[in-house]
C-alpha cells in the first residue's frame, strides 16, 4: 500500500469516527429533549466572562443555562 493510500485510509477513518461520535451526540440532544432536560452543550461561554441573562435564548428554546465548559463536552450515558 503507497503512502498516499495508508493517508486516504487514515482519513476515511476519521472521518467516519468523527460522522460515529456526531450521531451519538445527536441521539443524546434528541433523548434529552424528549426527557424535558436542557442540552448539556450548548455554546461557548462569553468572551468577557459574564454569564448571559436568562432571556437569552438556548438551541432548545428553554431558556435554560448551560454550564461554561468547553464545547466538545457532552454528556454520556
Amino acid at each position: 500500500m503507497s503512502e498516499a493510500e495508508r493517508q486516504a485510509q487514515a482519513r476515511r477513518e476519521r472521518a467516519a469516527r468523527t460522522l460515529r461520535e456526531n450521531l451519538q451526540r445527536r441521539k443524546q440532544q434528541g433523548r434529552a429533549r424528549r426527557a424535558g432536560d436542557a442540552d448539556e452543550a450548548v455554546g461557548l461561554p462569553a468572551a468577557n466572562g459574564e454569564v448571559p441573562t436568562a432571556a437569552t435564548s438556548t438551541a432548545a428554546g428553554d431558556g435554560a443555562l448551560a454550564d461554561a465548559g468547553s464545547a466538545g463536552e457532552t454528556a454520556e450515558e
